[in-house]
């Protein structure tokens, strides 16, 4: 009993949320649930909640009968981040990205994405965001695997249906190629591996297409009616104004604080971290891809701006400023929410 006594008093934000979520644990990442629900939960009290996007041909396909159903939509897009949050906390972890093992990565994914009550339900970007994890956990697991076939065609496999739900991430074929020159000496085939992997969803749904329409009118669409250059769909306002303030300084700080994110790591993990670097360049690089771009165009970038989050935290020592700072953040999404519904 005075041990834990003496623990809380030389700790003494023990117990408050960010070290809570500092521990890597089972029943810690469980909490992420309620905690998802906590900031997801809000478009419950919207009366006239906005349509779901629909900027890919499978999320058309698979989604457009839950966006009609607000409850249902709200409840899919709470169990979506909070899985999400689980994966991006799984593949830092084992990839030894930060140099601390906590669950910080999927706790500020989890507040970025929720942060402005536009976010709230589905989207085709956030749903697209589940296949960029598992894309990029497939091209780490090629690092330093002398036989990665699978691995390589899996990466491109998963590339290219995010881009199926939503085609802004078209600029990923070009990364998953920078990827995987980064982090291993590339072979001709595996080139080939990797462009036949991303070749293999379009032509699967294509023939798809064919079956039920007797062309591929969809498949068509999903390129020609949406491919364009820095064309946007955004009413200018004070609500656009803060998303970008908001987080064009969180990437101000990614970008100045870049090496130190590299400090204490080997050349492998270092490689890994350089690449999220690339990975953030390239998502932000889907406005010269596509056409009628949204506010939800910032829902890829937070992917590694979580985790660049997380680094920046993991190394402050301000325990309780960091708790305040997070309790703040919380506040402020709350009060967002409460303003955007009256």
């Amino acid at each position: 009993m005075q041990e834990n006594l003496g623990y809380f008093y030389r700790h003494p934000t023990s117990d408050i949320v960010l070290e809570i979520f500092r521990r890597n644990r089972f029943f810690n990442s469980l909490l992420l649930l309620p905690y998802t629900v906590l900031v997801r939960i809000w478009p419950v009290f919207d009366v006239d909640p906005p349509p779901m996007a629909h900027q890919g041909v499978l999320t058309d396909w698979l989604f457009g009968g839950i966006a009609s159903n607000h409850i249902l939509s709200l409840v899919t897009g709470i169990l979506l981040v909070f899985l999400q949050a689980l994966m991006i906390n799984r593949l830092v972890i084992r990839n030894r990205l930060t140099n601390e093992l906590t669950l910080f990565p999927g706790l500020f994914y989890i507040l970025l994405v929720s942060f402005f009550p536009v976010y709230n339900g589905l989207s085709a970007p956030l749903i697209a965001n589940t296949f960029i994890i598992i894309g990029l956990e497939q091209l780490y697991a090629t690092q330093k695997k002398s036989r990665s076939a699978g691995r390589i065609f899996s990466s491109g496999f998963w590339l290219s249906m995010s881009m199926l739900f939503y085609f802004g991430n078209i600029v990923l074929l070009l990364c998953g190629l920078v990827g995987l020159s980064m982090l291993r000496t590339v072979k001709a085939r595996e080139w080939l591996q990797y462009l036949i992997g991303y070749a293999a969803p379009i032509a699967i749904v294509g023939m798809l297409d064919y079956l039920l329409h007797t062309d591929a009118s969809a498949v068509s669409a999903h390129f020609n009616e949406q491919f364009g250059a820095l064309q946007f769909d955004v009413e200018w306002s004070y609500w656009v104004y803060g998303q970008l303030f908001f987080f064009g300084t969180i990437l101000l700080l990614s970008i100045f604080n870049s090496a130190s994110f590299h400090l204490k790591k080997n050349i492998h993990v270092q490689k890994k971290v350089s690449f999220l670097f690339w990975l953030l360049f390239f998502l932000l690089g889907a406005v010269l891809v596509q056409r009628g771009l949204d506010v939800h165009a910032w829902m890829p970038v937070i992917l590694p701006m979580s985790v660049f989050i997380a680094m920046l935290l993991i190394r402050s020592k301000q325990l309780l400023l960091l708790e305040i700072l997070h309790f703040t953040l919380l506040l402020a999404l709350i009060g967002l929410n409460i303003l955007y519904l009256t």
